[in-house]
């Protein structure tokens, strides 16, 4: 989940989390309609079961079908873009890459091998790369391949575009 000043952005909730979060939630984003499980209509902000273009309280939208079954998202979300990939199952075209370039944040899913998922999202241009869903084993291979091993998990990531790194910063956030 991503809060700005104004606005909220939740990408693919569990089931778990409804009733605690889905409320402050204006802007719900899934993979798919098959993944709305939740059952959540535009009564609760306004949902996105699917790639297009879309502009919402001020956020604009880009989605786009990665692979066979996943997404792609870029947000301009009050000032910062924001990129997530829902699998990393795919070849990342150039046209790809040049959009996730753009982006101050990307959150990728930790799924497979972790040294697999560092190198398709090393190099892409982000200023800060979270990826989500590691075991605390993959968290201390995933430090070693970054050479970040000094780094600690932080309970929030707050991002000014005044103050982006100029290399890609790894970021790993404790659960709630």
């Amino acid at each position: 989940m991503i809060r700005g000043k104004k606005e909220t952005v939740w990408f693919n909730p569990r089931k778990g989390d409804i009733d605690t979060t889905v409320g402050g939630a204006r802007v719900i984003i899934f993979e798919n309609a098959e993944s709305n499980f939740l059952g959540l209509d535009s009564k609760s902000g306004v949902v996105i079961w699917g790639p297009g273009e879309y502009e919402v309280a001020g956020i604009e939208i880009w989605g786009t079908r990665i692979g066979e079954a996943g997404v792609m998202y870029v947000l301009q979300f009050e000032g910062t873009k924001v990129g997530w990939l829902s699998t990393l199952d795919m070849e990342i075209t150039d046209k790809k890459k040049e959009k996730l370039s753009e982006c101050d944040l990307l959150i990728v899913p930790g799924l497979g091998e972790i040294k697999d998922v560092w190198e398709k999202t090393k190099g892409l241009g982000e200023s800060y790369l979270l990826i989500t869903g590691l075991s605390v084993e993959n968290q201390k291979k995933l430090l070693d391949l970054a050479d970040r091993e000094d780094l600690t998990p932080m309970e929030k990531l707050i991002i000014s575009s005044e103050n982006l790194p100029e290399i890609t910063e790894v970021v790993l956030l404790t659960a709630k």
